[in-house]
């Protein structure tokens, strides 16, 4: 058993959860699946970028994810969803494309050696012609 909340302009309303049965959801997604998902998301967007080793930059990429998971960084709240190993997962499942953004985002800024302004020529910074009417 799972508890799920009604869903309130496109969030989740924690204070009236019903009880419902997501024993399936929770068979079918593991932490190890959840880790893998996130894994191949983040090197979905990473083999545009990257000019290692599709292997190598996979297996990075599932330690980094698992890593993460399994650490105290992903806050739940209410802290009630937290307490319980399968809402936890739950949530997080329901949540991957944003655990997926968090992963993408270290890793391209861990990575990142420098950052370089580009200055557009044309039209200088606090040009006349970009102000408003």
């Amino acid at each position: 058993m799972a508890e799920l909340a009604p869903i309130i302009e496109g969030k989740p309303d924690v204070t009236k959860i019903n009880r419902i049965e997501l024993e399936r959801l929770a068979r079918e997604f593991r932490t190890q699946r959840i880790i893998f998902e996130t894994a191949r998301d983040v090197f979905d967007q990473m083999k545009t970028a990257s000019r290692g080793s599709r292997e190598v930059l996979l297996a990075q990429g599932v330690r980094i994810v698992e890593q993460f998971i399994r650490s105290d960084r992903i806050t739940i709240s209410p802290p009630l969803f937290d307490q319980d190993a399968l809402r936890r997962r739950l949530i997080i499942t329901l949540n991957m494309s944003r655990v997926v953004q968090q992963v993408w985002e270290a890793v391209r800024q861990e990575n990142t050696e420098h950052l370089e302004p580009v200055f557009d020529r044309d039209h200088p910074l606090c040009s006349t012609g970009e102000m408003r009417t």
